[in-house]
């Protein structure tokens, strides 16, 4: 994205790639949180699609423990 410094993270056991979610992207796309990740891509009949899952989704907790970082996932 336009000189964001993002890192990517693929989580292959669930089928989805995110991007960590910046201040600068928050701010462009007008969400509340500044921190989290973003799902930019969901693999066809993987398990985050059967769960719902869809580019576009924002991650910022998983069993009540904040998701700042692609390495939050492991």
């Amino acid at each position: 994205m336009d000189g964001d410094n993002v890192r990517h993270g693929l989580n292959k056991d669930l089928g989805f790639t995110v991007r960590e979610l910046t201040p600068a992207m928050a701010r462009r796309y007008g969400l509340k949180t500044q921190r989290g990740l973003i799902i930019s891509d969901v693999k066809d009949y993987s398990e985050a699609a059967r769960k719902g899952l869809a580019a576009g989704d924002i991650i910022v907790e998983i069993n009540r423990q904040s998701v700042e970082t692609a390495d939050d996932l492991d």
